[in-house]
């Protein structure tokens, strides 16, 4: 286990870089922040101790930062080339301690929203098993996503999804979303041919629901769209339920 990652930044034209399951925390990866490694391409920092990220490699195109304790990652957005962002299953470690009647709850621990990380270059972001994240607020920049996954999360709204760009796969799978409002926000992602939302909480959820609302989809919760599918799209919403 590498204890000390600090003699690596004698290593200058470094391409790429595993520390993963090395139980770092931000504080040893400080001297990266005063020598950065200038031509590093991809950086592995999975399954360490990290509570925050905000270092800045200028050649950077991957970056895996699954399986820490993240509450707080803040990118360079300006001239930044990074391609893929990998931040899932930074949920706590551990359930919020019971708490008193009358006493404060601690503040929640992990990823809330999305703030600092919607760099527009990104092509792929992983954002799987965050379950205290409830806002994508921040991912509006966005631009040249293709591949959004969000499952797994506390997401209630869509607020924040990026609507001007090329996103083409955006899976959703188990998230909280329970309203066909929020659906609705998907009409603007004219690019999206793969959605899923199995599990998701929707009343009165269909394939023919969902088709309506994205008609250019090929592939919904994993499977090809059939004529089925198509036919019952064109009959539109039922008449609203109790439930909705």
């Amino acid at each position: 286990m590498l204890q000390n990652p600090g003699p690596l930044v004698k290593m200058s034209h470094l391409l790429s870089l595993n520390l993963s399951k090395n139980r770092l925390t931000a504080a040893g990866l400080e001297s990266f922040r005063e020598t950065p490694l200038k031509f590093l391409q991809v950086l592995d920092l999975s399954e360490n101790l990290l509570e925050n990220y905000s270092l800045d490699f200028p050649m950077l195109r991957e970056l895996y930062l699954n399986k820490n304790q993240l509450n707080d990652v803040k990118l360079i957005m300006e001239g930044s080339v990074l391609k893929l962002l990998d931040l899932r299953d930074n949920g706590p470690m551990e359930p919020p301690p019971a708490v008193a009647e009358g006493e404060e709850q601690p503040p929640l621990k992990g990823l809330q929203d999305c703030d600092g990380f919607g760099v527009p270059s990104l092509e792929t972001l992983l954002l799987t098993g965050n379950p205290n994240l409830k806002s994508l607020n921040g991912l509006q920049t966005l631009t040249g996503v293709t591949e959004l996954d969000l499952s797994g999360n506390g997401v209630e709204s869509l607020d924040g999804l990026p609507t001007n760009g090329k996103l083409s796969k955006l899976l959703m799978k188990d998230c909280k979303i329970a309203a066909w409002e929020e659906l609705d926000k998907l009409t603007a992602l004219t690019t999206v041919i793969e959605l899923d939302v199995e599990a998701c909480p929707l009343p009165g959820l269909t394939r023919g629901r969902i088709l309506m609302r994205v008609p250019g989809l090929k592939i919904l919760d994993g499977l090809p769209i059939r004529e089925d599918d198509t036919e019952a799209a064109k009959q539109g919403d039922p008449a609203p339920s109790a439930e909705e």
